[in-house]
């Protein structure tokens, strides 16, 4: 066993909260909101991935700014979202089979990918690809 394997693998009976680990949830620090999508990385979980649909941005809280807005009620203004964390276990997503092995390059998921996820990772490559965009 490597050492980074022995390192990680205390970490690995760490579950307190796992109950909602894979609920699609509002978290809420102040007036800032972000959700946690984890049906949008379900092989991190050993599914299968499905095509995911768009990440969610409610229209309530996507644009907030604090400017001039001292005698707001964030209560009020966030309540959807409050409402929704307050119901988190009921929002927990379904899982998809096992991923067995690795995905082929023409499987549904991977053609989706190629269309709209950066195939660069090399900054050699992203240079190249930005210069032929360029020209």
């Amino acid at each position: 066993m490597s050492d980074d394997i022995k390192f990680y693998r205390k970490y690995f009976d760490h579950t307190t909260g796992k109950s909602i680990w894979g609920s699609v949830i509002p978290l809420l620090c102040l007036c800032i909101c972000e959700w946690h999508q984890p049906n949008r990385v379900m092989r991190q979980f050993g599914c299968q991935q499905s095509i995911p649909n768009p990440p969610m941005t409610p229209a309530n809280v996507h644009a907030l700014t604090l400017r001039g807005k001292v005698e707001d009620d964030w209560a009020t203004i966030l309540s959807p979202t409050l409402e929704h964390w307050g119901h988190r276990y009921a929002y927990h997503f379904t899982p998809t089979p096992p991923q067995v092995g690795l995905l082929g390059p023409n499987s549904e998921y991977m053609r989706w990918y190629r269309r709209k996820g950066k195939l660069h990772i090399d900054p050699d490559e992203v240079k190249e690809s930005i210069m032929v965009c360029a020209l």
